[in-house]
């Protein structure tokens, strides 16, 4: 197992920013380019991101030319139809030149900035191919750490028609972190969420 999970050292590992959605909750925008204070959602995450490890991918399935000019590289689901988070994890372990991958949601603007140190610590620990955040007992599925060796599961699984996330999750050898602070994984998802993190800003 050792041999077969390495453990992953932050150049190792890339970033996956997941944009593809559509965000029905918030009439149909792109959530990542919505703007919070004085610039959109995923630029927050970008910043918060970028620095904790090598490099980053952006999962987006509209507006990728706006997508670009971020500066990370730009991919589309494999699958068609907005197939969901798990489509868009997916692609990032079919496009990605790394053993490891940690996917994020483009929404949260309070992303942790130790979230790969305290995953790579997990898997150090622990080794196996997925490591999963959680806060207050609560699994936060989307923000994990997955070895590349998890891409053929991830396949047949979306391929038999299932999509839920924790479904996923609880089908592969995990281990999970347990974070303390609930602000750390507050996405935002309704205009109500939106209006709350002005006033936080």
């Amino acid at each position: 197992m050792q041999t077969m999970f390495p453990k992953p050292e932050t150049t190792d590992i890339t970033g996956l920013i997941l944009a593809g959605g559509k965000a029905r909750r918030l009439n149909g925008q792109d959530k990542g380019l919505i703007s919070l204070g004085n610039k959109p959602l995923i630029g927050y995450v970008i910043e918060r991101l970028r620095p904790q490890l090598g490099g980053v991918l952006i999962n987006a399935n509209r507006h990728q030319d706006t997508y670009q000019q971020f500066g990370c590289p730009v991919i589309a689901d494999s699958l068609p139809n907005f197939a969901g988070p798990l489509a868009g994890l997916l692609s990032g372990l079919q496009h990605m030149h790394t053993e490891w991958l940690i996917s994020v949601p483009c929404d949260n603007p309070w992303l942790p900035g130790d979230l790969v140190e305290q995953l790579v610590r997990a898997v150090q620990v622990q080794p196996g191919p997925l490591v999963v955040a959680s806060c207050g007992g609560e699994l936060q599925p989307v923000y994990c750490l997955a070895h590349r060796s998890l891409q053929t599961s991830l396949a047949n699984y979306l391929a038999s028609g299932q999509h839920k996330v924790q479904d996923w999750v609880q089908q592969q050898p995990h281990c999970v972190v347990e974070f303390a602070d609930p602000l750390a994984f507050e996405n935002i998802n309704t205009p109500e969420q939106l209006a709350e993190a002005e006033r936080r800003l």
